[in-house]
């Protein structure tokens, strides 16, 4: 893992100088190119979602955290496509893309499940699950889906919190930090 230098304020970052009100209205504030963040400061997460057990992107997921720097891989969901046991070798196979000393973040989807969370968890990813974590200093808040979809079955709730319920739980956790 990379070492990193003290991170600014997450309230003020290195960008928001240039957000500031200018003293002369009519100027257009324009950032300065050789005013560059300084790289020990820059996190960089790679993205990825909907992989549906396609493990043949594993290979390509490794190249581009590798490529970019990834600080960690952060996974929206859809790991899986119906969220089973039998799923565990594409939970594991997408685990092991993650370069060493960078995480493999994961919220899970409406094609995931608490046995996806499982998996996950045993395969040494960090699964949200409606707290507030700190990667990189980077304050990450998720949870899965409150909904599962299966084929054959559709989409359902998953417990007896509705979607309405989840988006407020949600919002006093991201206001309480």
């Amino acid at each position: 893992m990379r070492s990193r230098r003290p991170r600014p304020s997450p309230r003020r970052s290195s960008f928001s100088r240039w957000a500031e009100p200018s003293d002369d209205e009519t100027a257009e504030p324009s950032p300065d190119p050789t005013d560059e963040p300084d790289p020990d400061d820059v996190v960089t997460f790679l993205h990825v979602s909907d992989l549906h057990c396609n493990v043949g992107m594993s290979p390509v997921i490794r190249r581009i955290a590798e490529l970019s720097g990834a600080d960690a891989i952060l996974d929206t969901g859809d790991l899986t496509m119906n969220g089973t046991a039998v799923e565990r070798f594409c939970v594991t196979t997408f685990a092991g893309a993650a370069p060493d000393g960078a995480p493999y973040v994961l919220i899970t989807g409406n094609h995931d499940s608490a046995e996806t969370a499982g998996q996950a968890r045993a395969a040494g990813m960090t699964v949200l699950d409606g707290d507030v974590i700190d990667v990189e200093g980077v304050r990450i808040l998720g949870d899965g889906d409150p909904n599962e979809t299966r084929p054959g079955i559709g989409t359902q709730l998953t417990s007896e919190e509705d979607v309405e319920a989840f988006a407020d739980r949600m919002m006093r956790v991201a206001c309480d930090e």
